[in-house]
């Protein structure tokens, strides 16, 4: 089960490349998986803060969103990453799903 924590701690690992952290080809798998279903402007976010390491700021001129507005549809990704990641029917490496 993911928890708000733990998708964040993934999101970081993934961001500075830690690959010791927990297993996170396991979990990074997972999340790209759950991000496909996203509409574009929340993967766009997800994707410039915690895979590149954008600020606040470049990621609003990028997108025409002001700072907070991006952070509102950061938010609400993630509420949906959440969503995604605890209600998938099958997870990587959790043998057969019948």
């Amino acid at each position: 089960m993911f928890t708000k924590d733990v998708l964040l701690t993934t999101l970081k690992a993934v961001k500075r490349a830690d690959k010791t952290k927990f297993e996170t080809a396991e979990a990074e798998a997972q999340i790209i998986n759950a991000l496909i279903p996203l509409p574009y402007i929340e993967k766009n976010i997800i994707y410039s803060f915690y895979m590149r390491g954008d600020k606040w700021l470049q990621i609003s001129d990028l997108s025409n969103y002001s700072a907070t507005q991006c952070k509102n549809i950061r938010n609400r990704a993630l509420d949906a990453l959440l969503y995604q990641l605890n209600n998938a029917r099958f997870f990587y490496g959790a043998g057969n799903c019948d």
